[in-house]
């Protein structure tokens, strides 16, 4: 989750949502076809999961199309 990046509200607390990306599993509205798909959304900021964590990144791999 990206708890730095929550917004602030007009009278400034912060907004209760948090942006998440995860790694589908296929299953629900996704699909079997979107298996390990990233997907993008959010999350209440104190509603913690046991599957997602926090990671960062300085940059991005393409995989090689072959």
């Amino acid at each position: 989750m990206t708890i730095a990046s929550r917004l602030r509200k007009a009278d400034s607390a912060l907004d209760a949502r948090t942006p998440t990306l995860w790694l589908s599993n296929g299953t629900g509205p996704d699909g079997g076809e979107h298996l390990n798909a990233p997907e993008v959304g959010w999350r209440w900021a104190w509603d913690r999961h046991t599957w997602l964590g926090f990671s960062s990144a300085t940059g991005r791999r393409v995989k090689d199309p072959q």
